[in-house]
């Protein structure tokens, strides 16, 4: 009896510890978190699965999305959906030149911008008039801060994924990567993020439209297009989610 009481009393304080310390954060308020988050091997978070998940509606942000646009298949994906019978809305929400020329003295932020532009506008170019009213691109300076993916942000089971990340980290394999889940997480949560979105698609006097952006290039872009070459696993130096 000598040699169990202490066990015992040692294993109640320990649980006890434990239980404080769940309060402190309840279960529908954890979040996944980790780094490169889609290139760990999680299946369920490969690109073309998310883009598939979507029923209703897509938002993309980030600085410029070249980790998105620069890939064809990803591409070919999002244009894909759009037509789909489910009719899914694809919004890319992205920086301006003003917000990302001062954070890289090279000007490869800017110019990276300016490729994206020219990216959603050929995937345009690939649906008709009515389609194209599903793909939109919002230009604001928030988005310079911002890197997320919302999945059908209005149903009961949305979920999103965001990075929080110096200005100055450009490597993306290194960024962190959290994920709320609606069926796991509060709603409050998820709208801690996505409250703010549609001030960033509607802010008249700061949102700028895919045509603003094209017509003025970056004096400092002088080099041809980026092409889809990187290899697979390769590190990208980009500014998105990814």
């Amino acid at each position: 009896w000598d040699v169990v009481l202490p066990i015992v009393k040692k294993s109640w304080e320990s649980l006890q510890t434990k239980q404080r310390l769940v309060s402190l954060v309840s279960s529908e308020d954890h979040i996944l978190a980790r780094k490169n988050i889609f290139g760990t091997g999680m299946d369920q978070y490969r690109r073309e699965l998310l883009i598939a998940r979507a029923k209703r509606e897509l938002i993309i942000a980030g600085p410029n999305l070249r980790s998105w646009l620069t890939d064809s298949a990803t591409k070919r994906l999002l244009i894909d959906v759009v037509k789909g019978t489910t009719a899914v809305t694809v919004k890319f929400i992205l920086a301006t030149y003003e917000t990302l020329s001062p954070l890289d003295p090279a000007g490869d932020g800017a110019c990276h911008l300016w490729d994206s532009a020219e990216d959603i506008k050929e995937m345009l170019e690939h649906l008709t008039i009515t389609e194209r009213q599903r793909m939109q691109a919002f230009f604001h300076p928030g988005a310079a801060t911002l890197s997320a993916v919302f999945i059908d942000p209005d149903s009961a089971d949305g979920i999103l994924f965001f990075t929080p990340r110096w200005a100055v980290q450009y490597i993306s394999q290194d960024r962190l990567t959290c994920v709320i889940d609606k069926k796991v997480n509060s709603a409050a949560l998820y709208d801690a993020i996505y409250s703010s979105v549609n001030q960033l698609m509607t802010q008249r006097t700061t949102t700028l439209s895919l045509e603003d952006m094209l017509k003025k290039r970056p004096a400092t872009c002088y080099r041809s297009r980026a092409r889809d070459d990187s290899q697979p696993g390769e590190r990208q130096r980009d500014d998105t989610i990814e």
